[in-house]
């Protein structure tokens, strides 16, 4: 059995990857502050309950149990172009300047495994002198590092969603991309409520003037024109002002979601055709979001029982990490 401590860990992806792939495990430890992913985390791991050690600067590693497998997912924010891009030095007092907390569990516990994961603007020209920085304190302390941007689309997740993982430890080979079978098709609800459903007159970046009954022509703000959503694809609404999100579709027409953020529950919308010459659109539900995590549908359930409000799953949904990344990760890591 694999000793684990998750730390940032959201609702625990890690944990699912894990039982996904039948290592058994033992969760002594975990770090997260977030009231709604601390609700959630106890919903899908009620046995680990008592085992948040809350704020990850706080802890005394020394009262933490010994540990094999570390993983950190500290705040994206300040790396992320969808943020401020304000970095993450160590002591400059950004929320992913948090990463540098992690030091402290390594150098007390000297894990076999470490498994770093964030958004890829952190392997960036901006910020990649940091990331070196970070790797060359990780082979200080006697671990070769092993890094790669990994996308969900490339281990059967129907969501571009590009992330970087470092993998810290003696030998890896990092999971190769297999075939997409889980289409979208597989993924969304056939029946959902009228509440997911937009006034599609209130949406100012549809034409009024479409090709055919099949097709929605979505402008796209970094290009002149518009691009194709099919019938049934997805399409990126978030961050109107956005030179470089809105508009934005994934694969041929809208077949991959696109990448899921904080905001997905409102960002991420769906052409089912039209009607009276309007086109149908709508939401997400909240277990679509989180099926584009690779949740299974079990664990949805609890988090639907838990009474967390549906703006606060999507939050937990695009601040996580993919499940089935994670399980090809760990696969090749851990069997």
């Amino acid at each position: 059995m694999i000793r684990v401590f998750t730390a940032f860990s959201g609702y625990d992806s890690q944990c699912m990857a894990l039982e996904q792939i039948g290592i058994k495990y033992d969760l002594v430890g975990w770090s997260e502050i977030d009231k709604f992913a601390i609700e959630a985390h106890n919903k899908f791991f009620p046995q680990f309950k008592d085992r948040n050690l809350g704020d990850i600067s706080k802890i005394d590693w020394n009262n933490v149990p010994d540990f094999d497998l570390f993983t950190y997912s500290s705040p994206c924010q300040d790396f992320s172009r969808a943020g401020l891009m304000r970095g993450g030095q160590e002591n400059s007092g950004t929320r992913s300047s948090l990463l540098w907390e992690c030091r402290k569990a390594i150098e007390a516990k000297r894990p076999k495994y470490l498994i770093l994961e964030n958004v890829s603007d952190l392997v960036s020209n901006k910020f990649f002198p940091l990331f070196k920085e970070w790797m060359e304190e990780l082979e200080k302390m006697g671990y070769e590092n092993h890094w790669k941007v990994l996308n969900a689309s490339d281990h059967n997740v129907p969501q571009n969603r590009r992330r970087v993982f470092l993998v810290s430890i003696r030998k890896f080979d990092f999971p190769v991309s297999i075939p997409l079978e889980n289409t979208l098709d597989k993924i969304l609800e056939s029946e959902v409520d009228e509440r997911y459903y937009i006034n599609a007159d209130k949406i100012d970046c549809i034409l009024k003037d479409q090709p055919s009954e099949d097709i929605l022509l979505v402008r796209q703000a970094t290009k002149k024109g518009f691009i194709e959503v099919n019938k049934g694809g997805l399409f990126d609404s978030s961050f109107p002002k956005s030179k470089t999100r809105r508009g934005r579709v994934q694969g041929k027409g809208g077949d991959i979601s696109p990448t899921l953020t904080a905001s997905a529950s409102d960002g991420i919308l769906r052409f089912e055709g039209f009607k009276d010459g309007k086109p149908i659109i709508r939401r997400l539900t909240e277990r679509e979001i989180f099926r584009l995590m690779g949740v299974r549908d079990e664990k949805i359930d609890r988090i639907q029982e838990s009474g967390i409000g549906s703006r606060q799953q999507g939050k937990l949904a695009g601040n996580s990490i993919v499940v089935d990344v994670l399980a090809a990760i760990f696969k090749n890591l851990l069997t």
